[in-house]
């Protein structure tokens, strides 16, 4: 790369032919050295004399409430706790809602796999905002003679009839999943009878209970109803509807190579503690 000198030593020789034929410009010692200088002097900064403003501390910086700008006032419409609800296609979910009047959680009577929603009422109009993403869902309220609360999800087309379960607690709330109830009803039938179901269907009846009815294979290949039982998803007890004898699938024990062979498709989960 050919070398820039700067303009300050350059000048002697543009004017070299003034001093006569034998007059020689007197150099600097070396031009690098007087670039090296020049560039030094050109780049060097003045010291900061100045006092840089101290930063607040770090828990000082809060994430902005997604909440804030929807401008929820807490309701009393719903009474704190857990309610049971049921509506079409033989499905249900368990709600819960907190005391502060505007958080709950809805939860699938099927899997146990719930979701948490911040609710808004004004009047009988209600909108629920589910999910981290907080999607909204307008919902119109009714109250029956009974005191039971029905919420018509205007948006979906469905109606959930929620009625107060006053004996039970909201903290540590849990209860088996009908999914799993079929599981454990499958196993218990075939310790009982060593005879292998060809699978089990479940559907809410009311409150807490489900029922299951188990079938076989017939010579066919067709199904066989062999039995129904009828259990609560808080104790996982209940009766058969075929013999009427007492069923108890709370000592049941699954393994991995338990195979769900279910009606459904829905993943299943852990049993809650």
């Amino acid at each position: 790369m050919k070398r820039l000198f700067p303009l300050a030593a350059l000048l002697p020789l543009l004017f070299c032919g003034c001093a006569g034929d034998n007059a020689v410009p007197e150099l600097p010692e070396t031009a690098e050295g007087t670039e090296q200088a020049m560039l030094l002097s050109s780049t060097e900064e003045p010291e900061f004399c100045g006092t840089l403003e101290e930063l607040p501390p770090t828990e000082d910086f809060t994430p902005a409430d997604p909440l804030s700008g929807l401008d929820i006032q807490p309701s009393d419409y719903f009474r704190p706790g857990v309610y049971t609800s049921s509506y079409t296609d033989d499905t249900g979910n368990f709600y819960i809602f907190d005391p502060d009047g505007i958080h709950g959680r809805l939860i699938p009577m099927a899997d146990a796999e719930g979701v948490d929603f911040t609710y808004s009422i004004n009047g009988n109009q209600m909108t629920m905002y589910v999910g981290e993403e907080l999607t909204p869902y307008s919902a119109e309220l009714e109250t029956t003679q009974d005191g039971n609360i029905i919420i018509h999800m205007t948006y979906l087309g469905t109606s959930d009839e929620l009625e107060y379960l006053r004996d039970v607690s909201p903290d540590g709330f849990s209860f088996y999943p009908a999914k799993r109830l079929a599981r454990l009803a499958e196993k218990y039938y075939e310790q009982q009878t060593g005879r292998e179901l060809m699978g089990v269907e479940y559907y809410i009846h009311q409150g807490d209970l489900v029922v299951l009815n188990l079938y076989v294979a017939d010579q066919n290949g067709w199904r066989s109803d062999v039995d129904s039982y009828t259990l609560s998803m808080f104790s996982a007890k209940g009766w058969s509807s075929i013999t009427y004898e007492d069923i108890d699938l709370s000592a049941v024990t699954l393994t991995e190579e338990a195979a769900p062979q279910t009606s459904d498709d829905i993943p299943d989960i852990d049993e809650p503690d």
